[in-house]
């Protein structure tokens, strides 16, 4: 069996923001605004490095999309979408992606995972599976 190396890398970033969850009953605590501190951990794998830097991607790529969300109402980001902590990792995953994209490197870098955590003891999480 053949092997070769994986370059795996790990970063977590933390935000503050609010948010209101629609078509909750009235007197459930979410339906109204309220806010948390979020902590979002994120995986991205590459076979290679790039050549030039030595890194799967530099670190200072993924806060860019937690200054997106900080101090912010998700509502207005998420636009349609529910801001549960399920979708606020896929805007992340989403995000991501469309960096890569960007830089042209979606071939050669995978976002495998990423975890919303909304409370210490409350998170979700989207990863890459092959099907």
């Amino acid at each position: 069996m053949a092997r070769k190396l994986v370059h795996r890398i790990r970063k977590t970033v933390k935000w503050e923001a609010a948010h209101v969850l629609k078509g909750l009953p009235p007197q459930h605590p979410c339906s109204r605004m309220h806010g948390h501190s979020y902590r979002a951990e994120v995986i991205l794998r590459a076979d290679r490095l790039d050549d030039q830097l030595g890194m799967v991607l530099d670190f200072n790529v993924i806060k860019v999309i937690r200054d997106k969300l900080d101090h912010q109402t998700l509502n207005d980001i998420l636009g349609d979408k529910n801001p549960t902590a399920e979708n606020i990792a896929v805007f992340f995953y989403e995000a991501l992606n469309s960096i890569l994209l960007q830089l042209g490197e979606q071939d050669d870098v995978i976002v495998e995972k990423v975890v919303v955590h909304e409370t210490e003891t409350s998170s979700a999480e989207v990863e890459m599976v092959e099907s």
